[in-house]
């Protein structure tokens, strides 16, 4: 098997890391690496949890000293690693028997200009799908494709698939030096989605490779916060992924529906969306900054009718004014 570097990033190590470790126990051509994205009582509790002396199955233990988010805490953990295929997996998640052979397998079998392929991703113990592979909707918004439903065979078929969710994905990283690194404004969320923009537009694809199970707690750690909080990036990270990705008439309608929606939501969540809002603008200069290296030119991209379609606006405004339809005769009745 081709030497992999297996990244796990933990911030609340004590919640799930020793689950995830032992899962990658017996991969002797397997290099695995735990990023603690926290200060140095995380370290020291990842030390506890992994047990004193050498970490097992011959880990290795990378303080990096704060919390710097999912994107930035990655990249720093890359930087670390040399082997050709890289594996991202959450602390919360593990390996099922056999996955990641699987997920070497085909890789290597798929063609050069495939960056990474996705396992199935089930949702813990359950039969529920996490995630095979993800998908950026029109609106920017992004979902993990077969969320939430019955792993009844639907996702059973190996193939092409828009993009990856990094909670367990195996990437060339040939692809990831030429893609360059993840967002670290992000923070946390969208990051994934935004690097798989940036692949597609540069070239590479994403295959699905179901046989290989991967279980995933989801959201173990971000759990520990206040369901606005998660909000807050959601919200914020995908206006600022269109206004990176998108083509140029998609980028400007879908961020001004976007601040319309912020602007215009329920008063009792109006403090974070004004935050929200105010962190979007601070980030507006760096994200259009970056822009041009993503797209290549400021104009339309040749691959942007096959990756985006065409512009969506029409559609939302539609959606809503049937929305609101439907709201006034549900008050009627």
């Amino acid at each position: 098997m081709t030497a992999v570097d297996a990244i796990v990033l933990t911030y609340r190590p004590e919640l799930a890391l020793r689950r995830c470790i032992d899962s990658l126990a017996g991969y002797a051509q397997v290099n695995v690496v735990v990023a603690v994205n926290n200060d140095s009582r995380g370290a020291a509790t990842a030390q506890t949890v992994l047990g004193e002396g050498l970490l097992p199955h011959g880990a290795t233990l990378l303080h990096l000293g704060r919390n710097w988010g999912f994107a930035e805490g990655i990249n720093r953990a890359v930087a670390e690693t040399s082997s050709p295929l890289i594996l991202l997996l959450n602390d919360d998640a593990w390996l099922t028997s056999g996955a990641l052979e699987e997920m070497v397998f085909a890789l290597e079998q798929a063609p050069a200009e495939t960056a990474g392929v996705v396992p199935k991703i089930l949702l813990g113990d359950s039969d529920l799908i996490d995630a095979v592979g993800a998908r950026v909707g029109v609106d920017g918004s992004v979902s993990n494709r077969g969320f939430g439903r019955q792993d009844v065979g639907e996702f059973d078929t190996p193939g092409p698939v828009e993009g990856a969710c990094f909670a367990a994905v195996l990437l060339r990283r040939r692809a990831l030096e030429e893609v360059g690194p993840l967002w670290s404004p992000y923070f946390m969320y969208a990051e994934d989605a935004d690097w798989c923009l940036r692949a597609r537009l540069a070239g590479w694809r994403f295959l699905t490779c179901p046989t290989a199970i991967v279980r995933h707690e989801h959201s173990a750690s971000a759990s520990t916060h206040p369901e606005s909080w998660k909000a807050f990036y959601i919200r914020r990270n995908s206006m600022l992924m269109v206004l990176r990705c998108f083509p140029p008439r998609h980028a400007l309608g879908l961020t001004c529906l976007h601040l319309c929606q912020a602007i215009g939501g329920k008063w009792a969540d109006c403090g974070n969306r004004l935050r929200m809002t105010a962190s979007f603008a601070r980030h507006v200069p760096r994200a259009l900054a970056t822009r041009r290296g993503i797209r290549g030119v400021l104009g339309p991209h040749s691959l942007d009718a096959q990756i985006f379609g065409p512009s969506p606006i029409w559609r939302h405004k539609a959606r809503i004014r049937l929305q609101r339809r439907l709201a006034r005769r549900r008050e009627a009745m």
